[in-house]
């Protein structure tokens, strides 16, 4: 396999669990201030924000159009072509830096 596509696969899989993480401890920070009825915390602040970040573009698509809602754990097919989107976007960025850096 070409160095181009291992780039693209480690970073998406890095986007997957970073994404996942987030989602879950956002998940659970707000449960548990849903149950306290506690204002929502910096941290929860955050992690939402880092969510929806690693939620970009697919998933905020997806959210917002009821057609293309995926149904049980059809649900994973939007998130990991998001992850494998974030790693072909970083990983030609990064070759563009690499180009220039070279010059």
């Amino acid at each position: 396999m070409s160095k181009s596509v291992w780039h693209i696969s480690i970073i998406a899989v890095v986007h997957f669990a970073l994404f996942m993480t987030m989602f879950l401890l956002s998940f659970g920070h707000g449960m548990e201030r849903f149950e306290t009825g506690d204002e929502i915390s910096q941290i929860e602040s955050v992690l939402h924000m880092t969510f929806l970040v690693l939620a970009f573009p697919l998933i905020t698509l997806t959210s917002y159009l009821k057609s293309m809602s995926f149904p049980g754990l059809w649900s994973y097919v939007p998130i990991l072509a998001n992850s494998f989107l974030w790693g072909f976007a970083l990983s030609k960025g990064i070759q563009k830096i690499a180009k220039m850096g070279k010059s």
